[in-house]
């Protein structure tokens, strides 16, 4: 399913939620620049959950925020993740935390976008802890947040074994 820039907002979120749960068998969900906020973010959560074989989840530019403990929480219900861009969606360190956390036992996870989110050391930290054993890794972007020196450290510790780390650009 696609559908960015399409103004769809909370109201639109929370309808095509209802289809999601009923359809079960998507794979793909791109959704950037929506103008979703919190109450559309957990409606699409919970959509999220009954759909197992998503592989990828592109939130890029809505408004996560509060929201970030039960898209966190759904996240780690799908074991076939690939994929996942929450760039530009205001999670902050909490968000990133809790979404960390989540994916930690992913390890399908190829690429996870979390630039310009407002996280700072200790999301960081716990983003470094959560890549550090995954496999499959390919690409993480956290261009534009405040890591601060401890958590670029962990960062490039963390991924210092992945083919991608000669390529690791700290700002």
């Amino acid at each position: 399913f696609v559908a960015g820039r399409n103004r769809l907002e909370n109201e639109g979120a929370q309808a095509l939620s209802k289809a999601f749960e009923t359809i079960g068998t998507l794979e793909v969900i791109r959704m950037p620049q929506n103008g979703i906020r919190p109450p559309g973010i957990e409606a699409l959560a919970v959509a999220f959950v009954s759909n197992q074989n998503l592989r990828l989840i592109d939130l890029n530019d809505n408004a996560v925020t509060l929201a970030a403990p039960q898209l966190a929480s759904a996240i780690e219900k799908l074991p076939n993740l690939e994929v996942l861009n929450l760039e530009s969606s205001l999670i902050r360190t909490k968000g990133a935390i809790a979404v960390a956390r989540a994916i930690a036992s992913h390890k399908n996870l190829q690429e996870l976008y979390l630039g310009c989110n407002d996280i700072h050391t200790e999301g960081a930290l716990e983003i470094a802890h959560a890549v550090k054993n995954m496999p499959t890794l390919k690409a993480l972007d956290l261009n534009g947040n405040c890591l601060g020196n401890d958590g670029i450290d962990e960062i490039r510790q963390a991924l210092e074994n992945k083919s991608f780390a000669n390529q690791m650009i700290f700002r």
